[in-house]
């Protein structure tokens, strides 16, 4: 009998263990240093004004030409250059000559 009771005592004190319950659940655990980058920033808003600022006619570019319809000496040469730029994938000043 005095077996039986040690064995019953050891099979409940064995037994799985159940933590309390809190009241409320715990927060989830704050990351000192998180890896995640920022968002990148927005590019900036760009109007055609903004791109021609700067615009000249540069020299010793060639000679390609491509007519278009317009009177203006300058369009036609800017437009030009602008063509030579992006055949020299010089696409930014090319912008700037087209805009």
């Amino acid at each position: 009998m005095k077996l039986a009771t040690i064995v019953v005592v050891v099979a409940v004190g064995c037994g799985p263990k159940h933590a309390p319950v809190p009241d409320h659940p715990e927060p989830p655990p704050v990351r000192v240093h998180d890896m995640t980058p920022p968002p990148p920033a927005a590019p900036p808003v760009l109007t055609i004004d903004d791109l021609a600022k700067g615009a000249s006619i540069l020299a010793s570019l060639g000679d390609y030409h491509r007519t278009i319809t317009t009177t203006n000496p300058d369009a036609q040469a800017y437009f030009d250059q602008g063509l030579r730029l992006i055949y020299a994938f010089n696409h930014d000043e090319a912008a700037r000559s087209f805009a």
